[in-house]
Formats: structure tokens, C-alpha cells, sequence
């Protein structure tokens, strides 16, 4: 599957981003690459990023405490907690920035859906308690280039493990 960002969707109405794309793997790998911290350290954060994951407990209740580490040096720790989880086809868990103290709680939902021919669609949808909140998460931090950017390292991880 080619990594031409035109493949991947982001939409956003009044409380929601809404990213998606179509890859070339099942969903037990993607799966994988959504809940082994070994896997989703190497692609979940936009170009230039890295990250560090503390800890990932996926289950209901468990949590996912990372680092993002930016371009510029600046680390911005995250912490989630997962409320649903059914594998291989839905996650969903609360997620907030912890080092901002002004920032709500938004949820993300990631749904896996298995297509002809042994394709997946992946959609990830973040919605936020307020207008005001999800405003902020793109003017501030480019949430939607961000999750382009970050589905675009997501292909073109599962492109060179398949």
C-alpha cells in the first residue's frame, strides 16, 4: 500500500476528529501494533516526534502512560486509560495531555474493521467534551496534521513489517 497521504482520511465536525485509512494487513496484526508497546513506540507520533512508553496495560481499567519527546526537546507526557477493549476489532480509551493542567479529558475510540482481500480499515476517532477543547487540541497542537502524520508512520510501519 502506498504511503501517498491522500489515502488517509481526517474529517472533523463539532466535538470529533475523525482520522481513517485502508491498510494492507488483518486486524490481528494491526491488533498488535495498537496494543504491544514494543510495536506502537516505533510509529505513534507524527514525523519528527518520538516517544517513550512508561507503561501499557491493555485492558478495561488498565492504563497507557507515555512521553512524547518533540523536535525541539520539549517532552509532553501522556497518560490514557483504557475503557473498552475488544479484541481485534475495538479500543477505546480516555486520554489527556498530563503535563497541561487546563486540558479535559478527550476519548479515543480505534476500530479495526477486516475488508476484502485481507485489507483492514483503521479508523481512530477523538472526541472532545467541548468545541473550545477540541479548537485548541488542533490550534495548539496541530492535532489534525497530526494525526495524518501519524497514520502516514503507521502505513509505512506495517508496509515494511509485512
Amino acid at each position: 500500500m502506498s504511503t501517498d497521504e491522500d489515502s488517509i482520511s481526517v474529517s472533523d465536525d463539532k466535538l470529533t476528529i475523525t482520522t481513517s485509512v485502508i491498510v494492507d494487513s488483518g486486524p490481528e496484526f494491526i491488533w498488535d501494533i495498537w496494543t504491544k508497546p514494543e510495536l506502537i513506540s516505533q510509529w505513534w507520533v507524527p514525523k519528527g516526534f518520538t516517544n517513550t512508553i512508561d507503561e501499557m496495560d491493555v485492558y478495561p481499567g488498565g492504563v497507557w502512560r507515555l512521553v512524547i519527546h518533540g523536535p525541539d526537546g520539549v517532552d509532553y507526557p501522556n497518560y490514557a486509560k483504557y475503557e473498552e477493549v475488544y479484541k481485534p476489532r475495538r479500543l477505546v480509551f480516555s486520554h489527556q495531555n498530563t503535563n497541561e493542567s487546563d486540558l479535559k479529558t478527550w476519548h479515543t475510540i480505534v476500530t479495526l474493521v477486516e475488508e476484502s482481500d485481507g485489507m483492514t480499515k483503521v479508523t481512530l476517532i477523538n472526541r472532545f467534551d467541548s468545541e473550545e477543547e477540541k479548537s485548541k487540541h488542533i490550534s495548539e497542537f496541530r492535532a489534525i496534521e497530526g494525526a495524518r502524520q501519524t497514520f502516514t508512520r503507521m502505513v509505512e510501519f506495517i508496509n515494511d513489517k509485512e
